[in-house]
C-alpha cells in the first residue's frame, strides 16, 4: 500500500517599504507517513530489516469507553499534519532612531496518529493459543505453527486538533552605548484531543504480519494488555513584558541585560475512560519573572570569553498537567 502520502504549498511574499518592510507566508501541509514502533530484539533472523505494518494488519476495529464501542481504523494513515503554518513580520525605521517590529503566527490543524506499537516480548504461537499448539490468521485462514513468533501489538490511535496564534511586538532605539529593547509577547494556544492507547493483540512477526484467531485475548475487546481512552480539552494564554538592554562600556567589554515579566493561563480538563465523566480539571494562573545577565569580552578579533547568569521558568502546558496531575 501507499505508506508516505501528502502534498505542501508555500508562499513568502515580502514588501520593501521607504522605511522598513512587510512579510507575508504561509505553509499548507497535508502529509502522513506510516508510523510503527515494533522491533522484538529477543528472536533470532527478526530485526528492523522487514516492516511489520502492511495489507493484512493496516485495517483493525477497536473497542472503547464503558459500551465497547467499535471504531474501524486504517493504520496506514500513520502519523501526519493536516493543517496550516501563517503568519507574517513588519519592520520599520521610526523618528529619532526608533525601530519598531512585529511578528505574528497562526496554526492550525490536525496531528493525527494512528499506529502499531509493542506491547511485551516476543513469544510463540504454542504459548499462548487456546490449544497449545496452532492459530489462524484472521484475514487468510492460514494455520500457524507451535513454533511460529508472534507478539501483542497495540493499535494506537491519536487525534489533536491545534489551534494557536502568537505575536511578539517590540520597540528598540541605541542611545550611544546602550542598545534597548522593550517588548510584549502574546501567545494563546488550544488543543482537543481522543486518544484510545492500548488495543493490543497478537500478530505474526513477519513483514505486514496478520492478528490471529484461536487466541483468547484476541477476540476480546478489551484485548491483550491495557487500554488507556481519553477525550481532553485546553486553552492557555501567555502574556509577557520584556526588556534587553546591552551597553558596551570599552571597546574589549560589553555587558548585557534582560528582565521578562510573564502570566501564564492554562484551563484543561480530561475524560479518562470516555464516559463522560471529567476525571482531571484544572484551572492555573502563574505569574513569573526571568531574568539574564552576561558580560563578554574581546581578546582580539578571534577569541573572546564570556560570563552569563540566569533564572527562568518553564510555564506548563497540557501534557505537563495530565502526566503529573496527582505528583
Amino acid at each position: 500500500f501507499t505508506s508516505e502520502k501528502g502534498s505542501q504549498f508555500t508562499i513568502n511574499i515580502t514588501k520593501n517599504l521607504d522605511n522598513g518592510e512587510l512579510n507575508f507566508y504561509t505553509r499548507q501541509t497535508d502529509d502522513h507517513g506510516a508510523w510503527y514502533l515494533p522491533t522484538p530484539l529477543n528472536v533470532d533472523g527478526i530485526d528492523a530489516q522487514y516492516t511489520q505494518l502492511g495489507t493484512l494488519n493496516r485495517q483493525a476495529t477497536i473497542f472503547t469507553g464503558p459500551d465497547s464501542q467499535a471504531h474501524d481504523i486504517d493504520l496506514g494513515d500513520g502519523r501526519g499534519w493536516d493543517g496550516h503554518v501563517s503568519g507574517g513580520s513588519i519592520k520599520l525605521e521610526l523618528k529619532n532612531g526608533w525601530h519598531f517590529s512585529d511578528r505574528f503566527n497562526i496554526t492550525k490543524g490536525d496531528a493525527n496518529t494512528y499506529g502499531l506499537v509493542p506491547s511485551g516480548s516476543a513469544t510463540t504461537i504454542g504459548a499462548v493459543a487456546d490449544n497449545g499448539q496452532t492459530a489462524f490468521g484472521s484475514v487468510t485462514n492460514t494455520e500457524y505453527a507451535s513454533d511460529t513468533p508472534v507478539q501483542q501489538l497495540g493499535r494506537w490511535v491519536v487525534l489533536k486538533e491545534i489551534s494557536s496564534f502568537t505575536n511578539d511586538l517590540a520597540f528598540s532605539k541605541k542611545f550611544g552605548d546602550l542598545s534597548t529593547t522593550f517588548g510584549y509577547y502574546t501567545a494563546s494556544t488550544s488543543a482537543k484531543d481522543w486518544w484510545s492507547l492500548g488495543n493490543t493483540a497478537y500478530h505474526v512477526l513477519e513483514s505486514g504480519g496478520e492478528a490471529l484467531t484461536g487466541i483468547e485475548c484476541n477476540q476480546s475487546t478489551d484485548g491483550c494488555d491495557f487500554n488507556y481512552d481519553i477525550s481532553s480539552t485546553g486553552d492557555a494564554r501567555t502574556h509577557a513584558l520584556y526588556v534587553t538592554g546591552e551597553y558596551k562600556f570599552a571597546d574589549a567589554f560589553t555587558l548585557d541585560v534582560g528582565v521578562r515579566q510573564e502570566n501564564h493561563e492554562v484551563q484543561y480538563s480530561v475524560d479518562e475512560g470516555l464516559d463522560g465523566i471529567i476525571t482531571k480539571a484544572v484551572s492555573y494562573d502563574e505569574s513569573k519573572t526571568s531574568w539574564t545577565t552576561g558580560l563578554n569580552y574581546s581578546i582580539n578579533d578571534y577569541m573572546g570569553v564570556f560570563a552569563r547568569v540566569n533564572r527562568g521558568y518553564k510555564m506548563p502546558y497540557f501534557d505537563d498537567f495530565r502526566d503529573n496531575f496527582d505528583a
